[in-house]
């Protein structure tokens, strides 16, 4: 079993591809930590990163000022760290939904 260090590295791996497909589809995403907002609505997928070391449960996701879906993390999953998602937003998820599958235990 991998270290839980390499574990992280590999689920910021996989939050990061859905960031990117996030952002490329024209969202904004907004991470959500024990119920607080860690940054306003951004299109930054650095500003997003930066917010990982706080292991955010919840990407919002937003059009304008719309919030249009979520997205549902579940840290210490690794290939599971995206639990849950809306369903409006599985295209933009898709490269990191097989980044994921390549990961096994």
């Amino acid at each position: 079993m991998a270290s839980r260090k390499l574990e992280f590295e590999l689920e910021k791996r996989i939050v990061n591809a859905a960031v990117h497909g996030l952002l490329k589809a024209g969202y904004s995403v907004e991470p959500i930590s024990q119920n607080e907002p860690l940054l306003i609505p951004t299109r930054n997928q650095q500003a997003i990163a930066t917010k990982f070391q706080d292991e955010p449960e919840w990407l919002r996701v937003y059009r304008g000022p719309e919030q249009v879906g979520w997205v549902r993390l579940v840290w210490g999953n690794v290939q599971d760290i995206i639990s849950d998602y809306t369903v409006n937003l599985e295209g933009a998820l898709s490269d990191a939904n097989k980044l994921a599958a390549t990961y096994s235990d």
